[in-house]
Formats: structure tokens, C-alpha cells, sequence
């Protein structure tokens, strides 16, 4: 299982960043579809990085590309997260504040999987 976050933001447009389902037409390649990522500068860059890594994944079962840096596969120890955007990185644990308010708050959503994505928000498994 690999995590992801994308934090994505047009250029031209400071007021819009990643919001849920932003991250679809990188994925598919096909940024000149919206109009939000058309008029962006990175998009398309953004896009070819993000679509290989998902070409990667569905091929190899690892969505590892010479485009990004090692993406480790997440851990409830390391939690490795990639961060996709203008700067492709991996953090580990990012947002834990985020998570570590879920948790005070979250623990009558337990369903007793290893995994609670529900607890790391804006994030994404692939």
C-alpha cells in the first residue's frame, strides 16, 4: 500500500490548491480538460509525473518512477507519504498533528482494520 498527498496549486490562481478530485485529470493525463488545471503553468509537468506514477502502479503493483524519489510503501511506523505537486518529496508523517487529533477524536470509528485513511486527511491510498 502506498500513501499519497497531493498538494497541488495553480499559479495563476493563488485562491484554488487541491481539493477532492483535483488530482483526476493528472492522473489521466488530461489537464487541458479543466479549466481549473488548463490555465495552470505546472499542470501539465505536474501531470506527466503524476499519470507515470499511476502507469507504474497499475503495471508493477508499485508506483515507483525515475520522475519521484523512493516511494517506500507505508507503515503504521514510518507512515511515508509522498507529497505530489510542483516539488514531488517524501515526508514521513506528515500532518500527524492532523492525525494525532483524529485519533482523541476518532476512536468510535474504529472498524479494527491496521489502517484508518479516514485519519490522515487530504490524503489518498493507491
Amino acid at each position: 500500500m502506498f500513501m499519497y498527498l497531493f498538494d497541488w496549486q495553480n499559479e495563476r490562481r493563488p485562491d484554488i490548491g487541491a481539493s477532492h478530485g483535483i488530482e483526476t485529470p493528472f492522473v489521466l493525463l488530461n489537464t487541458d480538460a479543466v479549466e481549473v488545471t488548463r490555465t495552470a503553468l505546472n499542470a501539465a509537468a505536474t501531470a506527466k509525473v503524476v499519470s507515470a506514477a499511476w502507469a507504474a502502479f497499475a503495471l508493477q503493483g508499485e508506483p515507483n518512477t525515475s520522475q519521484l524519489p523512493a516511494w517506500r510503501p507505508y507503515d503504521g511506523k514510518h507512515r511515508s507519504t509522498m507529497i505530489l505537486g510542483k516539488q514531488a518529496r517524501i515526508v514521513d508523517d506528515p500532518a500527524s498533528s492532523d492525525r494525532l487529533a483524529w485519533d482523541e477524536w476518532a476512536p468510535t470509528l474504529d472498524h479494527g482494520g491496521p489502517f484508518k485513511p479516514w485519519r490522515l486527511p487530504h490524503s489518498r491510498f493507491v
